[in-house]
């Protein structure tokens, strides 16, 4: 298998940012890019590679702006880009500590940006599927 994936948040949004993250165990570069961002993750590009579980510290630059924000992030999804066309290599993350006004801003820009399609599958959300049937 080439990719471990976890169970994703909410609406994810194409917003590209420079980043840097860093693993907190050894100080190793794991990505430069940030590609797509929810409110309680992202995709980050570039770098090393990094395992399940790993906690970095990410500082990511608001598009457009001189802003970095800073949080702590845990890898919740490794990609080796090798499922197909648009399939990158990187890791997902999810943001486990961000100062709130933070978050808010990211969440605040990153909707200015187009919602992301991704390139893996996607969870079936069976309780809405059941709602829309029991509504008919």
């Amino acid at each position: 298998m080439t990719t471990t994936q976890c169970k994703r948040g909410g609406r994810r949004y194409s917003m590209r940012a420079n980043c840097v993250a860093v693993s907190r165990s050894d100080g190793r570069l794991v990505g430069d890019r940030l590609s797509d961002v929810s409110w309680d993750g992202a995709f980050l590009e570039g770098g090393e590679e990094a395992a399940l579980g790993d906690t970095l510290k990410l500082r990511v630059q608001i598009p457009g702006s001189r802003v970095w924000m800073d949080a702590e992030a845990t890898v919740t999804r490794v990609s080796r880009g090798r499922r197909g066309p648009g399939d990158r290599p990187g890791v997902g993350v999810t943001l486990s500590r961000m100062d709130g006004m933070s978050r808010v801003m990211l969440a605040t820009v990153a909707k200015s940006f187009p919602v992301s399609t991704g390139a893996g599958p996607r969870q079936t959300d069976y309780a809405s599927i059941v709602q829309t049937i029991g509504a008919a």
